[in-house]
């Protein structure tokens, strides 16, 4: 959250299923299909500001930090069979 702010990754899924891996006949959700974005809201007006698309999953919340006058936002990203990393964004 910034003073302006409100943001979000998305962490659902939608219907992407395989077989499962110790039981061929069953169908599971394969949680590394996902559409990963990073969305920032307007706080006054609950208005989508932004959309940025992720190199992979969100596995955490955002984090925002200032460094000399200049706010970013990291998001953390990967987990399961994709290597994790921070992605790090200026904002405006």
């Amino acid at each position: 959250m910034t003073k302006t702010l409100v943001l979000t990754v998305q962490t659902g899924f939608h219907s992407n299923t395989r077989p499962s891996p110790n039981a061929g006949w069953r169908r599971i959700h394969d949680l590394n299909v996902r559409e990963p974005k990073l969305y920032a809201y307007d706080k006054a007006t609950g208005a989508l500001i932004a959309e940025v698309h992720l190199p992979a999953n969100a596995s955490g919340s955002p984090l925002t930090y200032m460094v000399a006058g200049k706010q970013y936002v990291v998001i953390p990203v990967g987990g399961a069979n994709v290597p994790e990393e921070l992605i790090a964004l200026a904002l405006p």
